[in-house]
């Protein structure tokens, strides 16, 4: 199946942002596309438990882009060696699954933009011809053969990249890091503390973080749901759901930011229960949104009046 991506100009898409699959979960269902699976850009084929992308990207494991089979559950990838390729399974929310390469399910493509390959052809060997003599005439004055090839090597694919991305007006991601104040500190690119464990109501914990020079945190980036995610478990707190700054206590069913904005809906924001539907299930009796640990950090709908943490930033 990848060969009909090749064929078209692109390849299988890699969720190397994880909000493209929000993107995609809204596209699926808005255009009746729902009840089929669909292969992605991801396999350990080269080394079991490595996960990679088809453009050689780490994937980022657990939250927020793997499912599980049933709730409370283990997390996908369970399958060893016997399930070395992924997909988004409708079953699951279109939550990544690991399943047998041999098995059949619809494919996602993606391709660059048109124009895009020779724009990039161009730029790049510009860029790389200069990167590649100015840092072959630097490396020379100490070891010339060697270090000329190491160093042109290294500048070639460095400029390459930047030229290909400016070329085809493709944004990247940098890592920074942020000077954030006590207790604050830097979690993807975001100036967060983590209040965990603790005990209070949501209306107790938003003082909490006001008190704190701050607010509830806003989960607007899937990707930093995934730096939370990681950042919690390597801190051991694992086991404690945490409230962040998202409500549906204005009107039923719109969930808004305490700053107004909308919270999106649907995959990889929300979790779910097994099989049977996703998050947010509690209806009137539950109108505030934490990260739930029973389900690997995920948003779930709880009473305001649940007694747990909190995630606050400024």
């Amino acid at each position: 199946m990848r060969d009909i991506c090749r064929v078209l100009g692109g390849d299988f898409i890699s969720l190397n942002d994880a909000n493209v699959l929000n993107e995609i979960f809204h596209y699926v269902h808005i255009n009746g596309y729902r009840d089929v699976s669909y292969w992605v850009g991801a396999s350990d084929e080269g080394e079991e438990g490595h996960w990679m992308w088809v453009d050689n990207i780490n994937v980022h494991m657990n939250t927020p882009l793997w499912g599980d089979l049933v709730y409370h559950g283990v997390q996908e990838p369970t399958g060893g060696a016997l399930e070395n390729c992924a997909v988004l399974n409708h079953h699951d929310d279109f939550y990544m699954h690991d399943v047998n390469c041999s098995e059949a399910y619809y494919i996602l493509c993606e391709a660059s933009p048109a124009g895009c390959e020779e724009a990039c052809n161009e730029a790049c060997n510009e860029a790389c011809n200069e990167a590649c003599n100015e840092a072959c005439n630097e490396a020379c004055n100490e070891a010339c053969n060697e270090a000329c090839n190491e160093a042109c090597n290294e500048a070639y694919y460095e400029a390459c990249n930047e030229a290909c991305n400016e070329a085809c007006n493709i944004t990247t991601s940098t890592v920074t890091t942020l000077e954030c104040s006590f207790p604050y500190e830097d979690i993807g690119g975001r100036c967060v503390l983590v209040v965990s464990p603790s005990n209070g109501t949501w209306w107790e914990q938003r003082r909490l973080c006001e008190l704190l020079n701050g607010h509830m945190l806003k989960l607007n980036d899937a990707n930093l749901l995934g730096a939370i995610y990681d950042y919690i478990v390597a801190q051991g707190l694992g086991d404690y759901s945490v409230y962040i700054g998202a409500s549906d206590n204005q009107q039923e069913g719109d969930w808004l930011w305490l700053d107004g904005d909308s919270v999106n809906m649907g995959t990889p924001f929300w979790g779910n229960i097994g099989f049977d539907f996703q998050e947010p299930s509690g209806g009137e009796s539950e109108n505030c949104g934490c990260l739930y640990s029973p389900d690997h950090f995920f948003i779930h709908d709880v009473s305001c009046d649940n007694l747990m943490g909190v995630i606050c930033e400024y």
